[in-house]
């Protein structure tokens, strides 16, 4: 099974498992993270009583994180353990890999959906990266260390770490990874309230000083044209 399959990729490191109580699948969650953990003595099983969103959940476990590489997927199957050594490979040269889901296996409205978000961040931010979304992504201790203090409790969080990290100076790289359909649970990714949670993440005063440089940017490269247009 999936989650058998992720700790032995994990087997010789330490996976930390943060996740959200929901009312529905809490229990079966909590009951899988213990086996594992019985298993395998490197699982730490860290939880909120109350949903606290995604990005606390991440903010959690990468926190508590011990080792110079954190990494990060999500427990609904739609990620396969098997890309994770190629991401790891990609970051000897970066300070972060992001997968990219080539193939998706999600609906129509999802992917426009996530594209337009993309646009959106590309405006408010310059963020160039073409699945800043992707559950499947693993990073160099100092990049994440960069990006503090976190705030994003919801779905911004994968773009206000990447975001960050690179007005801190760091790189990016972004590699295909594979999709599978979820396995387990329902998508809230497209619906009203996660996709305003994003928006509004996007609009905080905490990220108005990375809005006002990527205006800055934009204006010197509009500033530089003009001087080097023919009179």
């Amino acid at each position: 099974r999936w989650h058998d399959h992720l700790a032995m990729r994990v087997r010789a490191a330490a996976l930390i498992a943060a996740f959200t109580a929901r009312p529905i699948g809490a229990a079966l969650s909590v009951e899988i993270l213990e086996r594992i953990r019985r298993e395998i003595p490197q699982v730490r099983v860290l939880s909120h009583l109350h949903n606290q969103g995604v990005g606390a959940g991440f903010r959690t476990g990468a926190r508590a994180a011990q080792f110079d590489v954190v990494g990060y997927t999500d427990g609904d199957g739609q990620y396969v353990p098997d890309d994770i050594p190629a991401l790891l490979a990609a970051l000897e040269a970066k300070d972060a890999v992001s997968g990219i889901r080539v193939a998706r296996a999600d609906g129509p409205h999802r992917r426009v959906v996530t594209a337009v978000y993309r646009k959106f961040l590309a405006f408010l931010y310059g963020l160039e990266l073409r699945d800043v979304n992707s559950g499947l992504k693993v990073y160099r201790r100092h990049f994440l260390q960069a990006a503090e203090p976190l705030s994003a409790d919801g779905p911004f969080f994968d773009a206000e770490v990447m975001i960050k990290g690179l007005y801190a100076g760091f790189s990016v790289a972004e590699l295909p990874i594979q999709h599978r359909p979820r396995a387990h649970g329902v998508s809230r990714g497209v619906q009203p309230s996660s996709v305003g949670r994003a928006v509004a993440g996007a609009l905080t005063p905490q990220m108005a000083r990375y809005r006002r440089k990527a205006f800055t940017v934009r204006l010197g490269v509009r500033i530089a044209r003009l001087l080097r247009a023919p009179l």
